[in-house]
């Protein structure tokens, strides 16, 4: 692994009146930034859900949670009552990063389909997952929490976009993934392995919170998406 230095990505709110239909539509004009780039829509290859049951007392989690491969719904969660810890559910999606060359990476979004909404949606971000081994379909136990992550910076900032979509800004987590660039802690993956992003809950302003996103058994129209625009004549 190398060390170096990173950036920070913000977070940012976009509104839309569109009428029911996929307002992420890879395919729609309004997503490509300019005539002469290209985007793509790159679909995960695995997907994870990670959850561990209440317990009383609060305090850290110790007991190692399965992560469990699915095709179905996943489910993004978090309870945070003062009189216990849990339940939460995070979701891990394994998304190829060699379908755009790293350096040509102009934008990168992850679309994410809502299918059962319980709480303010602008409370889930996207991390760099540290279980790299998920990229290759075998299980793991691990904790919830940021345990689990590489770096909790570059970190995918927000766009809602009607009430069950989402639109999650994750460029400069997946170029650095593409191209093996370091995090901001200094840590790097190998270029080209596929990014293993985990979705979840960070602020607390709600006590008990949940979103259930459509899986990759789910329509085309609504199963998670990364759309990569490449930079022109790259």
């Amino acid at each position: 692994m190398r060390r170096q230095a990173g950036a920070v990505v913000g977070a940012v709110v976009l509104c839309c009146v569109l009428a029911a239909c996929n307002p992420f539509d890879s395919n729609s004009a309004s997503q490509k930034p300019s005539s002469l780039q290209r985007t793509h829509a790159v679909y995960p290859t695995f997907a994870y859900q990670v959850s561990e049951p209440a317990s009383s007392g609060g305090g850290l989690r110790t007991k190692p949670a399965p992560f469990t491969q699915t095709r179905g719904p996943l489910l993004v969660s978090k309870d945070v009552r003062l009189d216990r810890s849990g339940p939460m559910g995070d979701a891990i999606l394994v998304l190829p990063t060699t379908v755009v060359p790293g350096p040509c990476i102009a934008y990168a979004w992850l679309v994410l389909s809502i299918s059962e909404p319980g709480g303010a949606l602008d409370q889930i971000h996207v991390y760099a997952s540290r279980y790299t081994d998920l990229a290759s379909g075998r299980q793991q136990r691990g904790q919830l929490g940021s345990l689990t992550l590489i770096d909790t910076q570059p970190q995918g900032g927000f766009a809602v976009l009607q009430r069950t979509w989402l639109r999650i800004d994750v460029t400069e987590l997946y170029r650095r993934w593409a191209n093996g660039l370091a995090f901001n802690n200094g840590t790097s993956v190998d270029a080209g392995s596929p990014a293993v992003l985990e979705i979840r809950r960070d602020s607390e302003t709600e006590a008990t919170w949940s979103q259930t996103i459509a899986g990759l058994d789910s329509t085309p129209a609504t199963r998670p998406r990364l759309d990569v625009t490449e930079k022109a004549n790259c």
